[in-house]
């Protein structure tokens, strides 16, 4: 039981790389290479940065798309348990290890404080499907009202502030590239691409 949340990935679209030092395999690669360069003080200039946020980015988007598809097939609630567990201890890492961070260029620290509270906001939401996996189990259609009822009330006021994490990531990014005189082009792989590249490995 989910909304429908492509308009959701395809805003994702908007959040990409800049420039890339290596030649990953494919996008999916490229995000974790540079999310990982961030975190290990590599990331010295603005582009890479960049890059390095957007990457975290990414990688909670098809941690996102991960646990819709899960939905999508009614998986058993232990299943579904066990994957947004994973997701929320990767999430948790991600945050922990971009608090440690030293922005780079001005509007940096906006920039950085906007993703890690677009990752924050991602995890409220994998905590939902973790809590409510048993439920998740059951066809949407078998769902009694008061079983969608507290759905709703669990997961509603999460996903606006999921949309206002990314508005306000989306605003800091541009910001962010207008202060450093860079260009945000939007890329034409969506995260449905990329988490479809996650079942490849």
């Amino acid at each position: 039981m989910k909304k429908n949340l492509l308009t959701l990935f395809a805003a994702t679209a908007m959040l990409v790389s800049c420039g890339t030092k290596e030649e990953p395999k494919n996008e999916l690669e490229a995000a974790e290479m540079e999310s990982e360069e961030l975190i290990s003080g590599e990331a010295d200039s603005p582009i890479a940065f960049n890059d390095g946020l957007v990457g975290h980015v990414d990688m909670s988007e098809v941690h996102l798309a991960e646990l819709y598809d899960l939905d999508d097939q009614d998986v058993p609630g232990e299943e579904m348990e066990t994957a947004a567990k994973k997701i929320i201890d990767d999430l948790d890492e991600r945050i922990a290890g971009l608090e440690k961070v030293t922005p780079v260029g001005k509007g940096g620290q906006t920039f950085l404080d906007a993703a890690i509270d677009q990752l924050k906001s991602t995890r409220a939401l994998a905590k939902v499907y973790f809590d409510y996996s048993d439920d998740l189990a059951i066809p949407d259609m078998e769902w009694s009202d008061e079983m969608a009822e507290e759905w709703d009330m669990a997961i509603d006021a999460l996903y606006e502030q999921y949309d206002n994490t990314f508005d306000a990531l989306e605003s800091a990014q541009s910001t962010y590239a207008s202060y450093q005189d860079m260009d945000i082009i939007e890329s034409d792989v969506t995260i449905e691409d990329m988490y479809e590249q996650s079942k490849e490995d």
